[in-house]
């Protein structure tokens, strides 16, 4: 779905969505204060999308049970040398 919807697009359009007025990033941004500058152009604050699920209870038991189930198979796959494109050892590619 994302991909039919927002495949067309450049890396700079799609950082002009990510990057919009009212997006989660930015909401993050405001919130941790950070400013980006030529020197500063990268945050380790992480975005927490649970918060784009709108309060829904049930979305967020998904969520927050598929996010365990992931870190547990990173740590899984870490533990026996084995990495897939979706999850690295120690983190996830998002």
């Amino acid at each position: 779905m994302i991909i039919e919807h927002h495949g067309h697009l450049t890396a700079k359009q799609l950082v002009k969505i990510v990057h919009s007025k009212d997006s989660l990033w930015e909401k993050t941004r405001q919130q941790a204060n950070i400013h980006f500058s030529a020197q500063n152009q990268t945050s380790s604050i992480p975005l927490d999308f649970s918060e784009l699920l709108n309060n829904d209870g049930f979305k967020k038991t998904i969520y927050y049970s598929t996010l365990e189930n992931l870190e547990l198979q990173s740590t899984l796959n870490c533990n026996i040398g084995f990495t897939s494109y979706a999850v690295k050892c120690h983190g996830f590619a998002i």
